[in-house]
């Protein structure tokens, strides 16, 4: 498992992976709130709500990992899965432009959503399973794997249909 490591660590970056995702959507749905003159969840609430699955989505998945009998340490497993929000946060910036571009409930802009969200998917779980299921025995690995496909797919699916 120590292969598969990150070399170069950034103190806080998993946490400004975290704020970025939850401050973008909170954003996004005020700008998009105002622009179509609706009523809906306050953006404070969906701050709160995406940090809040973000950072108890991880210790579970983590703990999960751990309990399989993985290698790596608690700490160490929530970083990278901050690390792996990279795609997802990307995704997120490029949606909410092209939500201000076009309209947000044409089809082509619906397909692009969904492959774009779907990549992040795929980017974010790949990056992360080797790393978090690295250190699980081969029997279990898939156990370990799960989780952290549901993670990502959640927060994934949190962007295609908000925004």
């Amino acid at each position: 498992a120590s292969q598969c490591m990150p070399h170069a660590h950034v103190p806080g970056c998993p946490h400004i992976m975290m704020w970025l995702l939850s401050t973008l959507r909170s954003l996004t749905h005020r700008i998009l709130t105002v622009h179509s003159k609706g009523l809906g969840v306050d953006a404070s609430v969906l701050f709160s709500a995406v940090f809040a699955i973000v950072s108890v989505g991880s210790a579970v998945v983590t703990l999960n990992a751990k309990l399989l009998g993985g290698t790596t340490s608690f700490f160490q497993a929530c970083c990278t899965l901050g690390y792996c929000l990279f795609p997802l946060v990307v995704v997120g910036f490029l949606l909410t432009f092209l939500a201000l571009l076009v309209h947000h409930s044409s089809v082509a802009y619906i397909i692009v959503k969904m492959l774009v969200c779907t990549a992040a998917w795929f980017w974010s779980t790949k990056a992360s399973m080797k790393f978090i299921a690295g250190g699980v025995d081969e029997k279990r690995r898939m156990l370990a794997v799960y989780p952290i496909g549901l993670f990502f797919f959640f927060l994934a699916w949190l962007l295609a249909v908000s925004l």
